[in-house]
């Protein structure tokens, strides 16, 4: 149930008019937006991308009272930042964080996502960055791919595409979880 609200709440922000709808699995932000993004999420009809940012209140401390920050990147509209909606924050790409420590560590589950938890690290050079195991393969989560296709009874994923590097040396890892 929650990967259709995900596919509804994606096909949302579909442009059709003027966007080839050809898979737009490749998305990076710049390098200067890159530097506080924990992972985004994309899918296949839409260059419009969700965004998880950390939210520093001074360089490399993390604000306690919202640490982490969710925001549409509309790249069809010239990449305009849009708020998530209430419904979207509730039932997609909300999430809840657990402080595990300090300024150091936590975990926040995706709500679309809730079974799979993201554990955010800072790194030695005071970066956050996002971890999660899937299929038993740990990732430095960079991208969560959608692919969904529009049926007669509505948007229907295919499959996830977790995208990211193994955190030991650094290759691209692309693990698959499909809709069963």
């Amino acid at each position: 149930m929650r990967f259709i609200t995900l596919i509804l709440l994606l096909n949302t922000f579909t442009v059709f008019s003027s966007i080839n709808t050809t898979k737009y699995d490749t998305h990076k932000i710049n390098d200067e937006e890159d530097k506080d993004v924990l992972f985004i999420i994309s899918h296949s009809k839409s260059p419009n991308i969700v965004v998880y940012k950390a939210n520093f209140v001074s360089h490399n401390l993390i604000d306690t009272q919202k640490p982490f920050d969710v925001f549409w990147l509309m790249k069809s509209k010239g990449n305009k930042i849009e708020d998530i909606t209430y419904i979207e924050k509730k039932t997609a790409f909300g999430f809840t964080v657990e402080k595990i420590e300090e300024n150091k560590r936590y975990r926040i589950r995706v709500k679309a996502l809730e079974e799979k938890q993201i554990d955010i690290i800072k790194n030695q050079s005071g970066k956050f960055e996002s971890f999660i195991t899937i299929n038993n393969t740990r990732i430095k989560l960079e991208n969560i791919f959608v692919d969904f296709e529009y049926t007669f009874y509505g948007p229907k994923v295919k499959y996830l595409d977790f995208k990211g590097r193994n955190p030991l040396n650094g290759e691209k890892i692309v693990r698959r979880y499909y809709n069963k």
